[in-house]
């Protein structure tokens, strides 16, 4: 379950459609599991058991015993990912095209320069089309996670003894501003959105106009709380600017660039239950988003054809001594 959360956690819209024309298939294929019903091929299990083995940092050392285990955290993952395309439907969840397109420009971004990503797209024989229709799927599955995450149950019990156990640490706060911050991949759109909020333009609509290239903003009746502490080198210009005035374009690091409006002063303080009773909540559904997945493992039908592939799985197996795995295709 652990490798199987921390996949669907990592993976991102740059692995799906970007993966889907990797390797895959050949003589030797066979059903090697159902689920609900839907026949599964090894090579698709072996092919996705190889991203999780990517996205482990001693993937160079996995030994044979560990590979059986990403097979099963493989399978389990496949099953995980059909029960959300259930809560998809269920749910009418949609992407809009305007939200695929920016995370389809940031995923170019990524690259060294746009011409680089299209090559590789070529090289690679993959399709815009084909990069964008993963871009939703996996939008698609990270709304219905965060859905469920959202209706985890937490009881006001719980909740406060959460906080009288972390209120020093995690809601504890120190002199600092409310802040309106947006963080740009690209230093022109970061000048151009600071030139126009200057010239008396609304904050809200210029990071409109500009959301191809935001990471991530605040809209301007949100701002959030910055210690004071924090703003050192290049951030030390907010601590001095004037309140209400927009900040220079801040060099952020890793090609990022920030635009800052400096809203109020705040005093040091711990935040009463009542005002730090919805973050705690948060962050408790949040731990426990395990239990999510692990639901929706438990509600998929699961039947293992090939014992001999997920060797120790608690699942029920159709295989018997002798018999052939079923052959066929997915």
């Amino acid at each position: 379950m652990a490798a199987v959360i921390v996949f669907f956690m990592l993976s991102c819209f740059a692995g799906y459609g970007l993966y889907a024309r990797s390797g895959g298939g050949g003589e030797h294929d066979y059903v090697v599991a159902k689920i609900n019903g839907k026949r599964v091929m090894r090579s698709n299990v072996d092919r996705l058991m190889v991203q999780i083995a990517e996205q482990s940092a001693n993937s160079g050392t996995l030994s044979e015993e560990d590979w059986l285990k990403l097979r099963q955290a493989a399978l389990d993952t496949m099953a995980v990912q059909m029960e959300l395309e259930q809560e998809i439907k269920n749910r009418k969840i949609e992407i809009a095209g305007e939200e695929i397109d920016a995370a389809y420009a940031k995923l170019m971004d990524s690259y060294p320069t746009r011409e680089a990503f299209k090559e590789y797209l070529e090289r690679s024989g993959t399709k815009e089309r084909t990069v964008k229709d993963g871009i939703r799927t996996q939008m698609m599955r990270e709304r219905a996670v965060q859905m469920l995450i959202s209706e985890i149950n937490v009881s006001d019990e719980e909740l406060e003894e959460f906080y009288g156990l972390t209120k020093e640490f995690l809601f504890k706060r120190d002199d600092g501003y409310m802040i309106n911050i947006a963080l740009f991949q690209s230093k022109e759109a970061a000048e151009k959105a600071q030139a126009a909020v200057a010239a008396g333009a609304g904050w809200d609509a210029v990071l409109d106009e500009h959301k191809a290239d935001l990471l991530s903003s605040t809209p301007y009746d949100e701002p959030t709380e910055t210690a004071e502490l924090l703003m050192q080198d290049n951030w030390a210009i907010v601590k001095d600017f004037n309140m209400d005035q927009i900040t220079p374009v801040i060099e952020a690091g890793d090609n990022r660039f920030a635009i800052v409006i400096k809203r109020s002063k705040t005093e040091a303080r711990t935040l009463p239950f009542e005002e730090a009773k919805q973050q705690a909540a948060d962050i408790m559904r949040n731990q426990r988003a395990e239990s999510v997945f692990e639901g929706l493992l438990a509600r998929a039908k699961l039947e293992i054809l090939d014992a001999s592939a997920f060797p120790g799985s608690a699942a029920e197996t159709d295989t018997q001594a002798g018999q052939e795995p079923e052959p066929g295709e997915e």
